[in-house]
């Protein structure tokens, strides 16, 4: 067998693994339930919303630092629930932010 046999065998092998996995991840969408003409709308008119509160929020924490300061605080923590795949501990939380807990906890009162 050529070199070029070769690649050709691998290239076609690597192709059919290609179809297979795009036949499967099809199959896997074809399950899932489309949403009704309602329903998209509903969920646009909610996404809408949610922008909608979340530039009045940064419009807030623009005015007022403390509230800048918790939103901060609030992402990190979001952050660090990413990075640990669960929710941080006040240790861990507090320990991102460079702060004590008993620090941390005086803010968030």
């Amino acid at each position: 067998m050529t070199t070029s046999e070769r690649s050709t065998g691998v290239s076609r092998s690597r192709a059919g693994a290609g179809n297979d996995l795009l036949r499967l991840y099809l199959q896997d969408i074809g399950r899932v339930n489309l949403l009704s003409n309602e329903e998209e709308v509903l969920l646009a008119r909610q996404v809408q919303r949610r922008e909608q509160l979340l530039r009045q929020e940064r419009e807030l924490a623009e005015a007022h630092p403390v509230l800048r300061r918790l939103l901060e605080l609030e992402e990190l923590q979001q952050r660090e629930a990413n990075h640990h795949c669960h929710w941080p501990t006040r240790q861990e939380w507090a320990r991102a932010a460079g702060m004590s807990v008993a620090e941390l906890q005086t803010i968030l009162n």
